[in-house]
């Protein structure tokens, strides 16, 4: 029998299950340096239930999907080492959990993120989604909190069209480029509120552009084309792609030209 121990620092020298460093753990007050046998989070989380943020525990998941990031927050709080979580290549929870995740990567207490496929649980917003977005060149599942078209789109500059995102706006009038902008960003993209499409006169292939956001939405809204005129050409286009009413100024003409090209 050995007396007088239990605060001491202990190295150990070997890789060993989590739950032996669990044990020598439990034996002593001191700091525990130790790496442990590379296992899942769940698994090392429920067996170092001794281990705190001042030992230096060198961990290693070998999950390659995880449902829940929670033990893996939990393991971060468990040792002073970055926990490896390399193996990882895609993983679900909601914003607030994922970005705590991704604020410790970037805080080097957790390595080895950035490239897996990301799904946020809860719907969030634009710019929460974008965050997420930032921090890995995976693709990101997500739904977007119901909202303008302008705004969402200025939001998300870090989305992609290989991102899998659903937004749902309350627009009831919505620029027909922003509209078209979001389109490529969003592969759900939920309208039914629009009744008006505007778009500039001065846009670039306005009629291109206005024609690929009424297909969008379904080909019935009004079209108002504001600040100047557009040909007759690009007005017939417009015409010709919603049972709508079209509002715009139209370059003038000869009589017998612009009755042969409004048809």
């Amino acid at each position: 029998n050995y007396a007088n121990l239990g605060d001491e620092n202990v190295t150990i020298t070997d890789t060993t299950s989590a739950a032996n460093v669990n044990a020598i753990l439990g034996a002593t007050s001191g700091i525990v340096t130790a790496t442990v046998t590379a296992d899942t989070a769940a698994n090392l989380n429920a067996a170092l239930t001794s281990a705190t943020a001042t030992d230096a525990l060198t961990l290693t998941i070998n999950d390659t999907s995880l449902t829940s990031v929670s033990n893996l927050l939990a393991l971060d709080g468990k040792t002073n080492v970055a926990v490896n979580a390399s193996s990882v290549n895609s993983m679900t929870d909601t914003y607030t959990n994922l970005n705590s995740v991704y604020a410790a990567n970037t805080a080097n207490t957790i390595s080895g993120l950035g490239n897996e496929a990301v799904i946020i649980s809860d719907t969030t917003s634009a710019s929460n989604v974008n965050t997420i977005a930032n921090k890995t060149s995976g693709a990101v599942t997500a739904t977007i909190t119901t909202g303008a078209v302008a705004s969402t789109l200025s939001a998300l500059t870090n989305v992609d069209a290989n991102d899998v995102i659903t937004f749902t706006t309350n627009d009831t009038s919505v620029d027909a480029s922003d509209l078209v902008a979001l389109a490529v960003k969003v592969d759900t993209l939920g309208v039914n509120s629009v009744t008006t499409i505007t778009e500039a006169y001065n846009t670039a292939s306005v009629a291109t552009v206005v024609t690929n956001a009424l297909n969008i939405t379904g080909n019935t809204e009004l079209v108002t084309i504001t600040g100047g005129a557009i040909s007759a050409t690009d007005a017939n286009t417009i015409l010709g792609a919603t049972s709508g009413n079209v509002t715009a100024t139209v370059t003038a003409d000869t009589a017998a030209n612009l009755n042969a090209t409004l048809t």
